[in-house]
């Protein structure tokens, strides 16, 4: 697990906890609790800054990484 920050939109909801998010350079799967939100609601248009450690599975012929949501921040 590797603490990093990404900053972008959240664009999609996938299921549950995860969401696509894309920044400039590219896209990523995160998974984001309910409680990281908290009162918080993002619209995919916002920018917001995310906190968290990137993971995933690995499989034979690929490897699956995710951010792991700690912090949420909407940006101004």
């Amino acid at each position: 697990m590797t603490t990093c920050v990404l900053t972008g939109h959240l664009t999609r909801h996938e299921r549950r906890i995860r969401y696509l998010f894309e920044a400039e350079d590219g896209r990523i799967i995160v998974d984001i609790p309910p409680h990281v939100f908290g009162q918080t609601d993002v619209r995919p248009e916002q920018i917001i800054r995310l906190t968290g450690e990137i993971g995933g599975k690995r499989h034979a012929d690929r490897q699956d990484p995710h951010l792991r949501v700690r912090y949420l921040e909407v940006l101004p």
